[in-house]
């Protein structure tokens, strides 16, 4: 592990590892850093993906589709993913690449001296100090900046539902306003999402989703949760938003889907790094 990077990324995001990539390929020296044990889990773990078509516009993107393909990891409408099995694809790749990623590391203070960030990290091994010439921020929260995180104005909270009769769902999800139901993948499979204001809890936001579904129309009686997203899904604003000289918010979350993330991340990190090494030929 070294200690001086061109440019480091917080967030093993879908994003965060498109612009690495792109980095990368353009001879940056790359560090990512990533809180969680988890890469992409922006999307994974939020169980987050709007209904958008899966059309990868990059080589990275290509790569990606082409495995969810062979795996069947992609339904055959194009859209609908098995989400959780993305995460073996995404360390695939990242092994594959040689990304240097940092996991369960957190960034405790930024600092700026000499033309280079100064970042403090913490991890399982204590604290340790790191330079980079520029920093990029994929996370939701903005983690690059401890004492000013964002906090999304909306979000909401998702879970995996099962039919064990593999009917269609055809029910009307107004029903019930504070629950939305979208069929997935198999017929007898499907999201919940929840709403939620942005100061709920952890806590208050699964009771509340509890009490939702114990009082779901009689339609519905027949579906069961099978399973509950480890992290709220939330409204970030798109785009790169520019925090300081070198150092960027562009969050991953913004995007339709993973592979939508991934392709922008790796698109901006072309059109970022591509020009410095084109310009120190």
């Amino acid at each position: 592990m070294h200690h001086d990077y061109n440019l480091l990324v917080c967030g093993a995001t879908f994003a965060g590892l498109g612009a690495a990539l792109a980095a990368q390929a353009a001879g940056r020296n790359v560090i990512l850093i990533e809180r969680s044990a988890l890469l992409g889990g922006e999307f994974i773990e939020a169980f987050q993906c709007r209904r958008a078509e899966w059309l990868p516009r990059t080589e990275t993107g290509r790569w990606l589709h082409q495995h969810m393909m062979e795996r069947g990891i992609i339904g055959q409408d194009g859209c609908s993913v098995y989400m959780s099995a993305l995460h073996p694809l995404l360390c695939l790749l990242v092994r594959q690449q040689r990304l240097q990623v940092r996991m369960l590391t957190e960034i405790v203070e930024i600092g700026r001296g000499r033309g280079q960030y100064h970042v403090e990290l913490h991890d399982i091994r204590g604290k340790s100090t790191i330079q980079a010439e520029e920093i990029l921020d994929t996370s939701t929260m903005r983690l690059t900046c401890p004492g000013e995180l964002f906090t999304p104005e909306s979000k909401s909270i998702h879970s995996y539902l099962h039919h064990p009769a593999g009917i269609e769902w055809e029910g009307d999800s107004e029903e019930q306003t504070c629950l939305s139901f979208t069929t997935r993948l198999r017929p007898f499979q499907a999201t919940l999402q929840m709403a939620v204001s942005a100061e709920d809890s952890w806590s208050d936001a699964r009771q509340r989703l509890h009490r939702c579904w114990a009082d779901r129309p009689n339609a519905w009686k027949t579906w069961t949760i099978a399973a509950i997203a480890g992290r709220f899904a939330s409204h970030v604003p798109a785009g790169v938003h520019r925090l300081a000289t070198g150092w960027n918010w562009f969050p991953s979350e913004a995007y339709a889907n993973p592979l939508d993330a991934l392709d922008h991340g790796y698109e901006y990190g072309a059109k970022e790094w591509g020009q410095h090494a084109a310009s120190n030929l």
